[in-house]
Parts: structure tokens; C-alpha cells; sequence
């Protein structure tokens, strides 16, 4: 969140509650020495998503590639192709038409993103509560947790979102709270005269915020469902009727995100291709884990602490109210995607699908933290978050980044490069193992078969040989790629797929009585070793 949008007024007082605004205190050597530690982890958290932006691309990126490497009237249908709403990619086709194309243009939109999350989220959290504890925790999380960093390097929309859906529901809180509490009251020392109360952020904004949000990626709809959730449970608690503005900030939401209507036709007609990929039961464990750890055992812990408090304090209604609200951002999109899955809906086991609600995890808990009155139990609490967040990243964090994931252990820029160095009138047969490759040989329609081409050319826009995408899981030396290889004298075939399967390949290809003639040369390329696409030259005996 952006450090502007984040300076705002507190978000929530913790020692302060009843004079509206923070008492200028004296920060203990403690304090600043945390402080310090909490800037030093998000200067690395930084450090680890510009080093890994200088990976290669993989194949989700090469989407990116392809989408923003052509006219911009191509980007919004390009996008759609990919199940992909279109935002993030004119932004994308912005950046790298200023820039020039690379791997690091591609990833700037993201990385930009990240950083002002990196930026924005401990400012919102400090200024909750002036706790150095709680700082210190949600930077230890924007530096060590796996889906931050990679997704805030990597070119595509979901480290965006995590930003976006996190400054969409700053404002939403900020305004839904002035809504619901409405009745004149002073809750937490806001008066009706403070600036947000006086509406500087309205339902207009929230609106265009929450379109931009689904404009993203179509998974950013899940805070919206918590969003609606929250609104129905506080309205039935305090027995009202949702509010007017209510209403309207919905209705005009819906009017604005109808563009993102046929990117969620589109992907639901390709639902069933995700079934290879989906492992929804990882994805409840992981966050089953996280939930307890960040939420649920700080909530357990607070508790404890306002029980041991003396004097005894009651919390106010909109206390009440963020903690419920964070609660269900974090919640509602995992449980979403599970229960979709499980129902056999929608096979959506993917822990990047309900990346709009990973940030809410760790801001529960930092804002728990800053509520404990009781030092002992505010520091032991951040210790075994910390711990956990720690052990958490054990199985990435290492000497070797960048990469820092598999996923990014896919050179092919090298073997494109190399397909661009030769005859321009050799063809490429191209089996990149993407979901949708398995009708490559059925869906014969132009865009289409252009889609299925975008592993090659979002690495090279411009490469001039012609393509033939192949179904990953079937024959990869066909009749037809026999022909184009002979009216060329020569060719290309190029597999995502483990190195060392590569004499299975070369097994399966001699199947076809037409290969007899022809020899499949495996190239090497230097790191990332190893590598997972490989390119074979097609040369005659």
C-alpha cells in the first residue's frame, strides 16, 4: 500500500483509544532498536524480489510476454485467452512499450506493487498502535513468506493484487466504519468531525477500487465476498438495514466491472483443465497452519490479556468490527477455494488463487499484538510468530537465489534465441505443456492456435519461424510436423519437460515410421541447471 495512502489517521489506537489521536510518547532504545531490525528486514525483503526478478521467465510469465508483446488492441483479448483479467496487462504493455522488452520490464508492474506493500503495510500497522513488536513481526512476514516475494517478482498479476486488494480494503474499512457507526456516538475517539468521518474516502472510491480489484485477476472477487459478509453480520448484530451508500457503492461496482464478466466466462468454460494442477488439500493444510498461527493463537492470546488487564476495559464497536473484518479477508478466500474444490465445483487448489487474502493473515496478528497491554505476553506472542514465519521458510530460503522457486528453473529465452539464430523457414514443433495444449489438435481456430504458441513467442515476439503447437501428453512427431519438417529440410522440437526424460522423448518420437529419417540433436544451455525446457535439432541422416 502506498505510503500515501497508508499516513493517513490511525487505523486503530491502542493506548490512545479515548483522546482521537496518538499522545506524542518517548520511543524506549528497545523500540528503535526493533524499528531498525524491522527496516533492515524489509530493505532484504526488497533485496529478494529484485534479485528475483532477474530470473527467467516461465511459462505463466511467457503469457505475459505474449500479451503485452503485440498491438495494444490485442492486450484485452490476449489476456482473456489466459483466463487472465486485463489491468495488470495494459500497465504491463505500458512499462515494457517505455522501456523495452525484458524480463524486467515485465516484472516492474509487480515489483512496484510489492514494494509499495512493503512500504505501506508496517506504516498502516505502527500507526495502529505505535508497536515495534508488531512491526517487526509483519516485516519478518513481507521478508520470509514464499508467496510475497515470489509473487512480487514475478509477471503476473497476483503480486499487484495483494497491493490493490490491500489498499481496497484500507479504504473500504475507512469508510464502511464512518457507515455502520453513523449514529453519533465517539467510538475509539473518532468524532464525526475527523477527516474520513467528513467523507474524504467515499463509496465512489471504494467502487472504483473494487472494480480495479476484479480487474486484476477475477480472485480478487473473493474480498468482496468478505467484504459483503461483514457488512450483512455487522447490520444483523446491530439490527439495521444495510445502509444506502451500501447499495449504491455495489451497484455502481457492478455497472464498472463488467469488463471482467468474459474473463470469468472464459475461465470457467477451462475450469476442468486445472484438475492436473489442483492440490487443494496442501493448500487447506498450509493455511491451516498459518491461520492458527496468526490469527487464531493471537486472538487466543489477546483474550488472555484483556481477561488479566486490570482495570478492566471494554473494547469499543469498531474494535470489535476490524477484528471481525480482518478476520474474514484472511478467511474467506482460502475457504472459498477449498469449498469449491471439495464440492467439485471448481478444482482450485492453488494457494496464488487466494493471494488477495494473504496479507490479512499477519495484519490480524500485528494488530493483536499492538492491543496487548501486557508486555510479556505482546513480545511472546511476536517470538512464536516470528518462529513460525522463520520455520516457514526453511524450505526456500537458501544461498542459491536467485531462483528462488523450480517453477522459475526454465531457460527459454536461450533455446529461442538459438531457434532465431537459425533458417527463419524452419518450423518449430512446440509441446510447452500448457493446460489448454491437450485440444491443440482438435481446435483447429486461428486465435486459438495462436494462444497455444505464447511459450515461444513471449519470449521472442518477433521470431519469424513457424510455430505448431502439439498436445503435450500425446504423439510429438506427428504426420503433420512430418511433412512441414520435410517441405523445410529441417526443424525444431521444443518440450517443457524434465532433462531427464529427454531419452523417453527420443523413444516416443521413434514410434512414427516418418522420424526414421530424420535426427533429434539435444542442445545444451547453461544454468539453471536443471533445466526444464529442452530444445531438440531436427536434422536428416
Amino acid at each position: 500500500m502506498s505510503s500515501a495512502g497508508m499516513s493517513s489517521p490511525k487505523l486503530l489506537n491502542n493506548e490512545g483509544e479515548t483522546t482521537g489521536r496518538l499522545t506524542p510518547r518517548r520511543v524506549s532504545l528497545l523500540e528503535r532498536v526493533v524499528l531498525t531490525l524491522s527496516a533492515i528486514c524489509l530493505l532484504a525483503g526488497i533485496y529478494l524480489r529484485v534479485a528475483a526478478a532477474n530470473d527467467y521467465l516461465w511459462l505463466d510469465e511467457l503469457h505475459t510476454g505474449w500479451t503485452v508483446g503485440g498491438r495494444g488492441s490485442d492486450v484485452y483479448w490476449r489476456s482473456v485467452d489466459g483466463n487472465q483479467s486485463p489491468l495488470f496487462f495494459y500497465l504491463c504493455f505500458a512499462v515494457v512499450n517505455l522501456f523495452g522488452y525484458s524480463a524486467s520490464a515485465l516484472r516492474a508492474v509487480s515489483l512496484a506493487g510489492s514494494i509499495l506493500l512493503i512500504i505501506g503495510l508496517p506504516v498502516v500497522v505502527y500507526r495502529a498502535g505505535r508497536c515495534a513488536a508488531a512491526v517487526l513481526m509483519i516485516s519478518l512476514f513481507l521478508m520470509l513468506d514464499y508467496d510475497c516475494v515470489f509473487y512480487g517478482s514475478e509477471a503476473r498479476p497476483y503480486g499487484m493484487l495483494q497491493w490493490l486488494g490491500g489498499l481496497q480494503a484500507f479504504c473500504f474499512w475507512r469508510w464502511i466504519r464512518r457507515v455502520l457507526l453513523d449514529d453519533g456516538e465517539v467510538n475509539d475517539g473518532e468524532v464525526k468531525s475527523s477527516s474520513f468521518a467528513r467523507g474524504r474516502i467515499s463509496w465512489p472510491v471504494v467502487s472504483l477500487l473494487s472494480a480495479a480489484v476484479v480487474a486484476t485477476h477475477i480472485t480478487g472477487s473473493w474480498l468482496l465476498l468478505a467484504e459483503a459478509i461483514f457488512v450483512l453480520v455487522v447490520c444483523l448484530v446491530l439490527r439495521r438495514s444495510p445502509p444506502a451508500e451500501a447499495w449504491k457503492c455495489a451497484a455502481l461496482f457492478l455497472v464498472m466491472a463488467l469488463p471482467s464478466v468474459l474473463t470469468f466466462v472464459t475461465a470457467w468454460q477451462r475450469r476442468a483443465n486445472w484438475a492436473s494442477v489442483s492440490n487443494v488439500d496442501w493448500v487447506a493444510t498450509q493455511f491451516a497452519w498459518a491461520f492458527g498461527a496468526m490469527v487464531l493463537l493471537p486472538a487466543l492470546i489477546l483474550s488472555i490479556d484483556r481477561w488479566l488487564s486490570l482495570p478492566k476495559e471494554r473494547d469499543s464497536k469498531a474494535s470489535w468490527m476490524l477484528f471481525a473484518f480482518v478476520s474474514l479477508w484472511a478467511l474467506v478466500p482460502t475457504l472459498t477455494i477449498v469449498v469449491l474444490d471439495y464440492v467439485d465445483v471448481a478444482p482450485l487448489g492453488l494457494s496464488r488463487y487466494a493471494a488477495v487474502g494473504s496479507i490479512a493473515l499477519p495484519l490480524f496478528g500485528a494488530l493483536a499484538i499492538s492491543r496487548m497491554k501486557s508486555k510479556v505476553l505482546r513480545w511472546g506472542t511476536m517470538v512464536i510468530v516470528a518462529g513460525f514465519l522463520v520455520f516457514n521458510s526453511t524450505y526456500w530460503i537458501q544461498p542459491t537465489l536467485p531462483p528462488i522457486s523450480d517453477l522459475r528453473n526454465e531457460n527459454w529465452a536461450d533455446p529461442v534465441a538459438t531457434i532465431a539464430d537459425g533458417d527463419p523457414a524452419y518450423p518449430v514443433l512446440l509441446a510447452g505443456n500448457v493446460l489448454e495444449d491437450v485440444d491443440a489438435r482438435h481446435d483447429r481456430s486461428p486465435r486459438f492456435q495462436d494462444y497455444l504458441k505464447f511459450p515461444v513467442l513471449g519470449a521472442r515476439p518477433n521470431l519469424k519461424n513457424p510455430i505448431l503447437p502439439l498436445n503435450s501428453q500425446g504423439e510429438l512427431f506427428t504426420d503433420e510436423c512430418a511433412v512441414a519438417i520435410e517441405a523445410a529440410g529441417g526443424g525444431w522440437l521444443i518440450v517443457r519437460e524434465l532433462p531427464e526424460n529427454a531419452p523417453l522423448i527420443l523413444q516416443q518420437i521413434e514410434q512414427n515410421p516418418r522420424a526414421d529419417k530424420w535426427q533429434f540433436d539435444l542442445a545444451a544451455f547453461p544454468a539453471p541447471v536443471p533445466n526444464y525446457v529442452l530444445l531438440f535439432r531436427i536434422v536428416g541422416k
